[in-house]
């Protein structure tokens, strides 16, 4: 029987997820049931599709593998423990039978949901290969020499990825990963909010220090700011010098893209306060910033030289108003267009908000009316 699931500190119990955020965590319950299995039922079955990771919570289970005529009893599985992870990684069916030994409490959570989380939080993804290959290699080893041997290559190959990961938008590998490079080529539209950070004092800063100082310094910032806006669900779509451009689209709302994005800014903000707090106190120069916000339909693809260089990244009107926003503020101020006011207003009652009509724009031909935030 499977009941509705309540309480992030449930899923905190499991190692698993020990350096997952508590927000992360609170979306993944969302997808929670709880199973309750009585003594001696069958929980999944070798060979059976399941479509699904269950997550011990109370009780134990025995795991059995069937080996000749034989149903072989190979372990036997606590609180804490977890099982129908091969499956996912592998994408194949179960490679065997578990049964509950007592009444036990299980956490089950989806296939799709599940592999979605993992592709974002790496070191889950890590635990998981590391406890799948355990398990392999403690059942009958010529029996599953073929599945060891494919899961060390598709690892490989991740690695391989993982390497030139951090050069490309996420967006962009994960769409490769997925072989959905047909539509990466002819282009596609998407509502999205986007983010401008324009870091200000920066090129004085970049005159008078040394040029490792001057690196180690921006990525410092830069390591924090996108920590924050990836916490958030963006993707940091480039760095332009002193800048970056960030894209919030992996929700299904426009609204929710939106509120995202602003709770980014915030805490972007915040954490600049912090920081300029901690180097006036070292007598070191301080910085500010500068956030534009706009939100509408893009186009994504690849621009540049086909097989000389491309670049895959967001264009359209959209993009170019939150960057000259963000070029066009005061310091530590955000900007954000009439759009995105209409779909954040109700959660700016905290902030200290001015209104800004017929704004002329550094570049556009018709002037605009945007809003500044700021209050933080």
């Amino acid at each position: 029987m499977a009941n509705a699931f309540k309480g992030t500190k449930r899923i905190k119990q499991f190692d698993l997820f020990d350096d997952v955020s508590a927000d992360d965590l609170a979306a993944l319950g969302k997808s929670i049931t709880v199973e309750e299995p009585a003594v001696g039922d069958y929980i999944i079955h070798e060979g059976k599709l399941t479509h699904r990771i269950f997550l011990i919570e109370r009780g134990l289970v025995d795991v059995f593998k069937q080996i000749g005529k034989r149903m072989v009893r190979i372990n036997t599985m606590g609180p804490g423990d977890y099982f129908g992870e091969i499956a996912m990684v592998l994408n194949c069916p179960p490679t065997a039978t578990v049964r509950a030994r007592e009444d036990v409490a299980l956490l089950s959570i989806p296939e799709d949901v599940f592999m979605n989380f993992i592709h974002r939080h790496k070191n889950v993804f890590f635990k998981i290969f590391k406890t799948a290959t355990e398990r392999l290699s403690s059942t009958n080893i010529l029996q599953l020499r073929h599945l060891i041997d494919e899961l060390d290559f598709y690892y490989q190959k991740f690695l391989d990825v993982q390497k030139i990961w951090y050069f490309l938008p996420a967006e962009l590998v994960g769409r490769t990963l997925r072989g959905e490079m047909e539509e990466v080529r002819k282009g596609y539209m998407r509502n999205v909010t986007i983010l401008f950070l324009d870091l200000r004092h920066y090129t004085f800063f970049a005159e008078i220090r040394d040029p490792k100082a001057v690196l180690s310094t921006l990525n410092e910032m830069f390591y924090e700011i996108t920590r924050i806006i990836t916490r958030y669900d963006g993707n940091v779509d480039k760095f332009i010098g002193d800048g970056l451009m960030a894209i919030f689209e992996s929700d299904t709302t426009e609204r929710k893209n939106a509120a995202n994005a602003l709770e980014a800014s915030v805490e972007i903000m915040r954490f600049m306060q912090t920081f300029n707090t901690s180097r006036y106190r070292k007598h070191q120069e301080e910085f500010y910033l500068g956030v534009g916000l706009n939100s509408g339909r893009v186009v994504f693809g690849n621009v540049g030289v086909e097989n000389l260089m491309m670049n895959f990244t967001a264009i359209g009107d959209v993009v170019n108003v939150a960057a000259r926003l963000a070029s066009h503020e005061q310091n530590n101020l955000i900007a954000m267009s009439e759009d995105t006011y209409k779909l954040v207003y109700r959660k700016l009652k905290n902030y200290r908000v001015s209104k800004k009509e017929e704004a002329e724009l550094r570049g556009r031909r018709e002037p605009v009316t945007y809003y500044h935030v700021s209050g933080f």
